[in-house]
């Protein structure tokens, strides 16, 4: 197949000689001069040895990165990770013809659009331009370079479609446009390329599958994965390639049953189909793919039980079933899985007890099998996974004490067998887990004292026993876990007193005591201690409540205990003189004291403090005008639910470290101060339910990529929304609703990537800088009413624009959004047919589209929306019949429908 200007690229040769001789500079002289005029153009380079010498005409052969041949010709150009930054533009391909290698790749900060100049390299053999910031689309004209054998342009911001002259390329063996933004072509112009064996598409926007890899007979490795192909796994174009190794299809909305006919690929290694919406059960035949390493179907809707054939994947190291519908027990064939290192099956509905025969895979190092719904007692074979890392058996019903043989598990690191029914002792063996560094025990029903060897377990930074029924008091030995930075003993039955023991905790951040019955002193002093969380202790401490908050006193909660807050309250006296011992960081919640009151205007300087949390008081008055000097390194802000008033000040942009500012619940007024978009580390900013006016900025989406919650609800924004927002890739949240906005939605949903995956997100921002865990809370409307989320914030994906005055239609990419969970565009002017495709919100728990002007009808494809909870499409000009199947058949209340005249 000919390229475009094939005369031109014929007669190259005759004009590169012609420029030459007219010239009165050799090949050699040219090529040296090419790649200087490159280097002057350079932004920033460390090319120090790039320059001429008059003494030698082939000096450029000595350059850092450059490899001639005998006649002096560059022949390669080897610069990766080199610090470059600038463009190609400058760089003349036309007078480099010898060569045969271009690597620049991993500088970042290559940028502008890929030369078409590039196809005249006809004796190129290896490109590679991955991890720049390329950008446009890719040049149709690398189709020329026919002696290419390996290209990886991955990692760049390339769009728009692939060009079919790619397949002109028969030499290649390795062909990488991972990592950008391109679209699919037509895939029957694209020949089949018979030496390729490494295909990588992954991370792009590919909506159908490549049909020209069935033609590519040698390939071993095909990744798909990170696109938006659906239907279903198209058997017929993969099982003819025999020689696949790797086969990687996860992260798009492939549907449907995993084919039989998967079992031709014979030599398969590795097959990782997670987060699709697959369906159906494990066919038999997947015990077929005897050379199968690794399996990765987690995060589908797979049902039924595992095949016994499962066993015949004796060379399996890696299976990964969780967040999908498998039920029964575990099979104790399980057992023939004996290369297994890594086995998760969590948040599925497995029953039954765990078969002995589990302690014979022996190479594992990570067990997860929580949330599922195990019963039984744990086999003391358990102890037998030697080498084990992390257990994790959390949120089951197993039963009955802990077998003493879990002492033997002495690389664990991890054990979680939190919200279970554990009962009986802690064998006193716990305390041979010496690497340990997460004990999760809470919410079982454990009894007895806790063993004194607890104290052996000296890496352990995170230690919760809370909601059990230990009794007796401390064992002074929890002294000797000096690594222990979180503490939770709360709602136990614990008494007596603390032992002196427990202040060498240097480095603790949260102490949770609450719900016991310790008795005498409290605290003499606790000026070592960077934390302390104390709630409802019932048989109170007595003596001196007196807290010698010290330079590393960290955290500091008395938002619920009455008795205690009452005396804290009473001694604090002015805020700013509590706060100027406090160093690092404060939380102060609903204490109410009227000390607090108009107190913001007095702030010392605190260069150190970290955190600032002041929700639920009685704060009034205006920030501070020179807030953001006087507590510059501030991480998160919490000022929320006061009577704050006035402008929000711009010092507060400068808060170069800020990652979380909640200033909802005030009275503030004025516009966004646009000093915001230097807080590029901001990743949960709430202002909702204030007066804030002015334009919704650009800048947030050029600026604040890293934003997680942006909640603007409730104020008196006005405006479009700007396209720049489509670069939120981590927004879980956008709340906008109760303003007066008003355009069209741009159609921006498609880069919302933490919309677009079903499996959880991280439920904590973790603060680096001060080690500790700090839960956002955030108040969503879903299903009809306000809820706030704390510390299963990872459990929210919304969009709410709701009582504003948009009009046009809703957005095609925002079906794409498979992971969104709560939608409301109520109350707007919205038009056109509800999406068919919006039965692909398959995680959606709240929709409501009520007070609009949409019409046609309700699409039956909403009937497999089985995760719908809540639905209102009230008022609207919707017609035709109620699809009363599937599941919104379970919608029996007819007023989510009125309004809405001639649907029947």
């Amino acid at each position: 197949m000919v390229v475009r200007s094939p005369s031109f690229f014929f007669f190259l040769p005759f004009i590169l000689a012609f420029s030459i001789q007219s010239s009165g500079l050799s090949t050699v002289d040219l090529e040296a001069k090419a790649l200087l005029n490159w280097k002057t153009s350079l932004k920033n380079h460390i090319l120090v040895s790039w320059f001429l010498k008059t003494s030698n005409s082939t000096s450029h052969c000595s350059w850092i990165g450059i490899k001639c041949n005998d006649d002096g010709s560059v022949l390669e150009v080897n610069l990766p990770n080199f610090d470059l930054e600038g463009t190609l533009n400058q760089l003349n391909f036309f007078l480099l013809p010898h060569l045969t290698g271009l690597n620049l790749s991993m500088n970042y900060f290559l940028q502008g659009k890929i030369p078409k100049s590039i196809g005249s390299l006809s004796k190129l053999s290896f490109l590679d331009l991955g991890d720049n910031r390329f950008t446009g689309s890719v040049p149709e004209e690398i189709g020329n370079l026919t002696e290419l054998r390996f290209i990886s342009l991955s990692g760049n911001d390339l769009s728009g479609p692939i060009p079919y002259q790619l397949g002109n390329l028969q030499k290649i063996w390795h062909l990488d446009l991972g990592r950008n933004n391109l679209t699919s072509t037509d895939w029957s112009r694209f020949t089949g390329m018979e030496s390729l064996t490494h295909l990588y598409l992954y991370h792009n926007a590919l909506i159908d599958f490549p049909a020209f890899v069935s033609r590519c007979k040698k390939l071993v490795l095909l990744d798909l994965s990170e696109n938006e192909v659906s239907g279903g796994i198209p058997i017929q174009m993969v099982s003819s390639l025999e020689n696949l190794q790797v086969l990687d299809f996860s992260r798009n909305y492939f549907q449907g049953p995993i084919p039989a006919e998967l079992q031709n690929l014979t030599r398969l290694q590795e097959l990782k189909l997670y987060s699709n919406n697959l369906k159906g059960s494990l066919p038999p035949s997947i015990g077929n793919l005897f050379m199968l390493s690794t399996l990765s179907l987690y995060n589908n809707h797979f049902t039924g039980s595992l095949p016994p054939s499962i066993r015949n994947l004796s060379k399996l190291t890696y299976l990964d079933l969780s967040a999908n519908n498998f039920t029964r027990s575990l099979p104790p064939s399980i057992e023939n899985l004996s290369k297994l290192t890594h086995l998760y099956l969590s948040r599925n509905n497995f029953t039954g007890s765990l078969p002995p025969s589990i302690g014979n895979l022996s190479m594992l190092s990570d067990l997860d099998l929580s949330g599922n719904h195990f019963t039984g007692s744990l086999p003391p074979s358990i102890g037998n996974l030697s080498m084990l890392s992390d257990l994790d058996l959390s949120e089951n019903n197993f039963t009955g004490s802990l077998p003493p043989s879990i002492g033997n598990l002495s690389k664990l690191t991890q054990l979680l067998l939190f919200e279970n029914h554990f009962t009986g002792s802690l064998p006193p063996s716990i305390g041979n887990l010496s690497k340990l560094t997460h004990l999760y025990l809470s919410r079982n029903n454990f009894t007895g004292s806790l063993p004194p060897s607890i104290g052996n377990l000296s890496m352990l930074s995170d230690l919760d026993l809370s909601g059990n029924h230990f009794t007796g008091s401390l064992p002074p030995s929890i002294g000797n876990l000096f690594m222990l930075s979180g503490l939770s003993l709360s709602n136990n039955n614990l008494m007596g007193s603390l032992p002196p023991e427990i202040w060498n905790l240097k480095y603790i951040t949260i102490t949770d005591l609450s719900s016991n019955r310790f008795q005498g002193q409290l605290i003499h002093t606790a000026s070592d201690l960077q934390g302390l969380h104390l709630l409802y202790n019932y048989g109170n401490f007595s003596g001196n409540t007196r807290l010698g908050l010290g330079k590393k006193f960290e955290m500091l909660n008395i938002s619920s205990s009455t008795d205690i807050r009452r005396q804290i309250c009473k001694s604090m006296k002015l805020l700013p003189g509590f706060l100027k011992h406090c160093t690092s960081t404060v939380t102060i919640r609903e204490v109410a004291c009227y000390d607090l009151v108009n107190t913001t205007e007095t702030y010392a300087k605190l260069p150190n403090l970290g955190q600032l949390h002041l929700s639920n008081n009685q704060i009034s008055g205006c920030i501070p005008e020179n807030f953001g000097e006087v507590v510059p390194n501030l991480s998160i802000l919490d000022l929320s639910n006061n009577s704050i008033s006035g402008f929000i000040p711009t010092s507060m942009g400068y808060l170069k470290n800020l990652r979380t500012l909640l200033l909802r619940g005030n009275t503030l007024t004025g516009q966004i101060p646009s000093s915001f978009k230097h807080c590029t580390q901001l990743e949960v900013l709430d202002l909702g339910d204030n007066q804030l006016t002015g334009n919704l900025p650009s800048w947030i989406g050029q600026s604040l990529t890293s934003l997680r919650v942006l909640s603007l609800r409730s104020n008196k924004l006005i405006g479009a929304i700007p396209k720049t927002m489509s670069s939120l890739y981590s927004l879980q949240v956008f709340d906008a609703a109760e303003n007066c906005l008003s355009g069209t939605i741009p159609d921006m949903f498609t880069n919302f990537a933490a919309m677009k995956v079903t499996e959880k997100m991280a439920d904590y921002i973790y603060d680096l800088e001060h080690n500790f865990y700090y839960m956002v809370s955030i108040d969503i409307v879903a299903k009809g009413s306000m809820m706030e989320y704390t510390k299963f914030l990872y459990l929210v994906t919304c969009i709410d624009l709701s009582r504003n005055n948009f009009s046009g239609r809703i957005p095609e990419s925002l079906t794409k959004l498979i992971g969104l969970r709560v939608l409301n565009l109520s109350g707007n002017h919205m038009i056109g047919k509800i999406p068919q495709e919006i039965n692909q919100l398959q995680e959606l728990e709240s929709m409501d589209l009520s007070n609009n002007l949409f019409s046609g009808g309700i699409p039956l494809s909403m009937s497999s929306m089985n995760a719908l909870g809540a639905l209102n499409l009230s008022y609207n000009n919707l017609s035709g019949p109620i699809p009363f199947t599937g599941h919104m058949s379970t919608f029996d209340d007819a007023s989510i429908y009125y309004g809405n005249e001639h649907l029947c």
